[in-house]
């Protein structure tokens, strides 16, 4: 939600294709929440909380790069640091 601390994040990541191909293509048109907006498809969601697997973690480091020595376990995490990155 626009409330939570990484939304612009989020956000960004999104605008990146942070999220493109995590589902098929074939879902549901999702839930309009009025005019343009609508709640992301259920493969779009940002689900920050999930553990992030080698197949993951390899498209996101082509996608935004992210170098040290604390890697990223959760989806959160890596896009915390890929949005850092990006603001320097």
């Amino acid at each position: 939600p626009p409330s939570s601390r990484d939304f612009a994040a989020v956000q960004w990541f999104a605008m990146q294709g942070g999220f493109h191909e995590l589902a098929s293509a074939d879902q549901p048109k999702p839930k309009s929440l009025g005019g343009q907006y609508r709640l992301a498809h259920p493969g779009h969601e940002a689900k920050p909380d999930s553990q992030l697997d080698n197949e993951l973690r390899s498209r996101w480091q082509k996608l935004t790069p992210v170098v040290g020595q604390d890697a990223p376990k959760t989806r959160i995490e890596w896009i915390r640091k890929a949005y850092l990155n990006h603001k320097r």
